[in-house]
């Protein structure tokens, strides 16, 4: 990535700007406009600005409105507000609204504008260099991504005879990638099994929302190993990435013979009625609810439960955590039939299954 050395100075001043270029020509690649709205015409269709530095008082837009409307059109050039007028409103409005880099007080000797706009310069191409170094590894991601998606639809689709042969082939494969996941599914299905009968619904049925459990995070072979153990903070993009796993999977499974409600439910097991979830923000009736019991015991084994990136917070914790989204984010029967299955029949996490369970993923068993 090359260096962005541009800088625009805004001002009304047009002896202040011809000082400023004829000291900082040949330092940057220095352009200078007279007023606030001819800059923002002259900065379209054009790279951006690695900084912008404007006066605070002139016709039309002072510095701060000139500086946070840039903002918003460039979000990623750096901003510095040249002010004759210090005040202490003036620098909280700046910092508050505009987000500058910095707030110069005018007179200010030119050897102090120009360190000022050489700091802001290497902050804002350190950043765009974070950003394509992130991006270039995102891209490599993706392209692993569909090779993958391609050669386990393949396997798939040779197995889609047989929902069971089916469901062992793809436990298989994620086992192969994220054991986390395929013991969290296990968990998941057998309480979403014991929810569904306590609600007394038909055979038919809860062998539907075993096989959702089970599948529900399939779409997370797709989903890059380093994304789904982070322990720090996802950024959005990376945010984006793991959600996909949703519409990952779903694609997936409708390439097979699989029953309308077993997809519909992996499909919005992460919707909410309150309109918050994904990947369509549906709401209430919208959603099935074989999705929300899925959602529900997904919840509550996540928070209970040990995850990759940290420790559990016990069952206590979770049905609590449970309990203030009853009738908002969940339906009040299933929230209710959950904590009534760990509080008045001591349901307790079992996990024992075929692949064997990582020592770190301990079961948490304690209820209030």
């Amino acid at each position: 990535m090359e260096p962005n050395n541009r800088v625009l100075f805004v001002d009304d001043d047009q002896e202040f700007l011809n000082s400023v270029v004829r000291s900082l020509r040949g330092k940057f690649d220095v352009a200078t406009c007279p007023a606030p709205k001819e800059a923002l015409v002259m900065s379209r269709g054009k790279s951006p600005f690695a900084v912008v530095v404007s006066d605070y008082r002139m016709p039309e837009l002072d510095g701060i409105q000139y500086l946070n409307l840039m903002r918003q059109a460039f979000p990623a050039s750096e901003r510095i507000l040249l002010t004759g007028y210090p005040a202490v409103d003036v620098a909280v409005n700046a910092v508050n609204s505009a987000k500058v880099h910095s707030i110069l007080i005018k007179p200010c000797p030119m050897d102090i504008i120009e360190a000022e706009i050489q700091s802001a310069m290497q902050k804002y191409n350190a950043t765009c260099l974070e950003k394509e170094i992130h991006w270039t590894a995102l891209e490599k991601l993706n392209n692993q991504i569909k090779q993958t998606m391609f050669t386990i639809k393949r396997e798939v689709r040779e197995r889609s005879d047989d929902i069971q042969r089916l469901v062992a082939l793809l436990r298989k494969v994620l086992a192969a990638k994220d054991l986390y996941t395929v013991i969290h599914s296990v968990r998941v299905s057998d309480l979403a099994v014991s929810i569904m009968k306590k609600l007394n619904y038909s055979e038919a049925s809860v062998h539907f929302i075993a096989i959702a459990g089970l599948l529900h995070d399939i779409g997370k072979i797709y989903v890059p190993s380093e994304l789904l153990y982070k322990a720090d903070r996802l950024s959005s993009t990376e945010l984006e990435l793991v959600r996909y796993h949703v519409q990952a999977g779903y694609d997936l499974l409708s390439t097979v013979k699989i029953e309308p409600v077993i997809l519909t439910a992996i499909f919005q097991h992460h919707e909410r009625l309150n309109g918050s979830g994904y990947p369509l923000q549906i709401r209430g009736a919208a959603i099935i609810d074989e999705a929300q019991v899925i959602a529900v015991a997904d919840m509550v084994e996540a928070t209970a439960n040990d995850r990759p990136y940290r420790s559990g917070l016990g069952i206590d914790f979770a049905l609590k955590e449970l309990e203030k989204c009853s009738d908002i984010t969940f339906r009040k029967n299933i929230v209710d039939a959950c904590i009534s299955l760990f509080v008045d029949d001591q349901y307790r996490f079992d996990i024992k299954d075929a692949y064997g369970v990582s020592p770190q993923y301990k079961t948490v068993n304690s209820v209030r």
